[in-house]
């Protein structure tokens, strides 16, 4: 079954990476996104490196060492909009609060794939009760794999493999008069692309009544058919959390306009798809920086007729099929040497390569000629990990299909990956020398890990393919470098981009909606719109 992931997210602001001053400026002059209050709810993916009102100073630092080693995804800045005097310099207090975080970690401001957003609460009206509300750092972070959730991911990929739903406790058959496919050769697309169905969903979900009463937040599965004329039917919630979220979510997919059907052997057929809606009561009205540091505003002002204090959801969607759109996009790929990660949060990924792989072994077993799986040194401690010789990789020219399966799993179960550098370039130069003849050699790398062996690249002298996931916040920039250098090229889940090594010292490449540039050899982020 195709997994849609819709996940929610604030506007992404304006970076830079031309110094760590100029990111705290682009940081500061940005939109602020403003909210009555601040839940601090615990959550095994977010810390709060909290201040005091008023004050600069962090004052539980040592959150942030617990996180060392984790991929942090999104920091919020957050403080709140009441000012005890007209001359307080809420943007000054801002910059030296980011300045703390600084002096905690120095290299925080230089990691482009950090989203950054700046939060201003409304609902506080008096020192006394700025006390109160919570000022400082709200940072969002992969959690740690664990033998636990390797296990459950584990679980997930058999289930997919196998044509089940895995997001249901009881798996139920669709009945249909014909028969209903959950991966096809061309899986059915929604007319406009993945932009359009964004739009879509953005402009027509509304938050019900009743969730936003009893802060109702969380995630609704809702599992359709796209039929062979591309009507969307068999609608049903699979999994709700109340508050009329799962009945929103059904009205909202009913109303869908036909797809485009998918096809399997040539013909039109029906497929199942799952959509991950997640309602969150996050989201905000943003301002620009100047109206809010001017002093113009205060919490009984409106913005377009829309009272400051007033708190609404603001829902982004991202769906993610990369793995199957790449394949599918470069059907002239051939005797192909596949290198993938399996460390932990790759799985919705490797379980694409694996259904993809599933599905063409039956028609064409020439596609892929050998497997390499890594995961970055097994169970090796991080101070033990040498470039190089880390290991955890494991290889397969098998032609049947259990067989990868099984060393995919294997691979999973040996380690799941540690500190977050990885031995991407180890595993290729491996995969390399045990298949020579192979034509296309692919790798299916996490965008928020960067490969911690670089330096062997000068020994890898074939074109490198990389499909890169997780690619909503920018492109890591060490992949760029490596497709250049390699002379091959990048793959993401809305372009494919084939001129990486054309371009010189100085020259730039607009990908998404960021720019980035060479700049002494290497790629760098320039900004983002």
């Amino acid at each position: 079954m195709r997994l849609f992931t819709l996940i929610t997210s604030f506007l992404l602001i304006v970076l830079t990476t031309f110094g760590q001053t100029d990111r705290i400026e682009y940081i500061l002059n940005s939109k602020v996104h403003l909210i009555n209050k601040i839940d601090q709810k615990q959550s095994e993916n977010i810390i709060y490196l909290k201040t005091k009102f008023a004050s600069p100073i962090i004052v539980n630092p040592s959150e942030l060492k617990k996180i060392a080693n984790n991929v942090i995804l999104k920091i919020d800045l957050v403080f709140t909009t009441f000012k005890s005097s007209q001359t307080f310099d809420q943007k000054l207090l801002n910059r030296n609060r980011l300045l703390s975080l600084v002096r905690l970690d120095s290299e925080i401001l230089k990691n482009e794939m950090i989203e950054w957003n700046v939060i201003g609460q409304t609902a506080c009206f008096s020192k006394e009760k700025g006390e109160d509300f919570f000022h400082g750092f709200v940072i969002t972070y992969r959690p740690t794999s664990t033998k636990e959730t390797v296990e459950k991911e584990i679980e997930y990929i058999e289930k997919v493999i196998a044509g089940e739903d895995p997001n249901s406790e009881t798996v139920e058959i669709i009945e249909e008069k014909s028969e209903v496919f959950s991966i096809v050769e061309e899986m059915p697309t929604y007319n406009g692309g993945e932009k359009a169905l964004f739009e879509y969903l953005s402009k027509s979900i509304k938050y019900p009544y009743e969730a936003k009463e009893k802060g109702i937040q969380g995630t609704v599965y809702i599992s359709f058919v796209i039929n062979e004329t591309g009507e969307v039917t068999s609608i049903r919630p699979i999994r709700g959390i109340g508050g009329g979220c799962e009945e929103e979510a059904v009205r909202v997919i009913k109303k869908m306009p036909n797809w485009i059907p998918g096809k399997q052997g040539g013909k039109l057929v029906s497929t199942a798809y799952t959509l991950f809606i997640r309602f969150t009561l996050d989201g905000s009205l943003p301002v620009t920086e100047s109206d809010l540091y001017s002093g113009d505003l205060t919490a009984s002002d409106t913005v377009a007729g829309v009272p400051l204090t007033y708190s609404y959801p603001k829902n982004y969607y991202v769906s993610d099929s990369t793995v199957l759109k790449i394949f599918n996009r470069n059907r002239d790929w051939n005797k192909m040497l596949v290198v993938c990660d399996f460390t932990g949060s790759m799985s919705p990924y490797t379980v694409q390569l694996l259904v993809w792989h599933k599905l063409n072994i039956k028609t064409n077993n020439q596609r892929i000629e050998s497997f390499t799986f890594f995961n970055d040194g097994d169970q090796k401690l991080d101070r033990q990990k040498q470039i190089g010789k880390t290991g955890g990789i494991y290889q397969s020219q098998s032609k049947n299909f259990d067989d990868i399966r099984d060393l995919a799993l294997k691979t999973m179960r040996g380690g799941w990956g540690g500190d977050t550098p990885e031995n991407n370039v180890e595993a290729l130069i491996l995969a390399i020398e045990k298949c020579e003849n192979c034509e296309d050699i692919i790798m299916i790398a996490d965008n928020f890990a960067t490969p911690r062996d670089l330096s062997l690249l000068q020994k890898v002298n074939k074109p490198i393919k990389i499909i890169l996931c997780g690619t909503y916040s920018g492109i890591n920039t060490a992949y760029l470098d490596i497709v250049r250098q390699t002379k091959g090229s990048l793959h993401t889940i809305e372009e494919d981009i084939l001129n990486l090594m054309d371009l010189n010292e100085g020259e730039e490449i607009t990908i998404g909606n960021t720019m980035y540039q060479i700049k002494n050899g290497t790629f760098i982020q320039i900004h983002k719109m």
